[in-house]
């Protein structure tokens, strides 16, 4: 298991995707949630941001796949890490985005 791993640029592409459906999980979009995904990206090219915010937009990303692109247990750590934090932004993390984190914790640990 590597854990000093860096993520590669589509794992990175994936933990922003999560990091925005953690955003998303109790339906709206904070402040905090933004300022967060913001310093996460920060470096990121515009294109980048587009690439993981526009599906997210569009409905178009399922979690499972998403952590399906994560490859290595560093990549799995952080995208949790992140996702915990977004769900953290806002100062409460509600019901829905505690369900999300089971989902996400089920979806990493059945991914090999």
């Amino acid at each position: 298991m590597n854990l000093n791993k860096t993520p590669s640029e589509k794992e990175w592409a994936s933990i922003g995707k999560i990091v925005m459906l953690a955003a998303f999980a109790d339906g709206e979009l904070r402040k905090g949630e933004k300022a967060a995904f913001e310093a996460m990206t920060e470096g990121w090219s515009d294109d980048e941001r587009r690439n993981v915010l526009h599906p997210i937009f569009a409905e178009q990303v399922q979690l499972e796949k998403e952590v399906a692109c994560l490859t290595c247990s560093n990549s799995k750590r952080i995208a949790f890490k992140a996702a915990w934090r977004m769900c953290k932004a806002d100062g409460v993390v509600s019901l829905a985005e505690a369900e999300f984190l089971s989902r996400l914790t089920k979806a990493l640990s059945n991914s090999k």
